[in-house]
């Protein structure tokens, strides 16, 4: 049976959501590969941007596929000024 990666959408922070979920999201699918959609983004604070990375880790280190997906062009500038590379996050830009 194919693995199913399962998706979480990142609500837009800059609209006054506080708190995204992820964490939960994260903890609940700790065994599934995972895809994150960035879609709605505006903006990816520093906090939100260093636990989708250390996530990226931790499942990497468990040889699960953790995904930001749906970038848009702003929001991957970003993370490219920020130094993020494919090695540390796979990312797939919105399309």
């Amino acid at each position: 049976m194919p693995e199913t990666n399962k998706l979480f959408h990142l609500p837009d922070r800059t609209r006054g959501v506080p708190e995204s979920g992820l964490q939960d999201f994260l903890r609940q699918n700790r065994a599934d590969p995972v895809r994150i959609s960035a879609r709605d983004v505006t903006r990816l604070d520093v906090r939100l941007l260093q636990l989708i990375l250390s996530a990226a880790r931790s499942w990497r280190e468990r040889g699960l596929d953790l995904t930001l997906c749906d970038i848009p062009g702003p929001v991957s500038q970003t993370l490219g000024q920020l130094g993020v590379s494919p090695e540390m996050l796979r990312q797939e830009a919105a399309q």
